[in-house]
């Protein structure tokens, strides 16, 4: 399943550090990425993936349905 979610919050690639220790101290396991900017995959699908982290999460999960 793939879901896109565009908040209102400024994002860059150096903002990843805070979101993970976020993350870890909040659910206590390390973030899941699964992909760090552009990647073959998004290549295919013709999707801009730059400056962007994708988060392996099911939606269902208590992680996924948190925030």
């Amino acid at each position: 399943m793939l879901l896109c979610f565009n908040s209102g919050a400024l994002w860059t690639p150096g903002s990843t550090p805070k979101i993970e220790k976020f993350f870890f101290e909040t659910f206590g396991r390390p973030l899941p990425i699964s992909a760090l900017g552009q990647r073959a995959t998004h290549d295919c699908l013709r999707l801009d993936h730059r400056n962007v982290i994708d988060v392996a999460l099911h939606p269902d999960s208590t992680e996924g349905r948190r925030y």
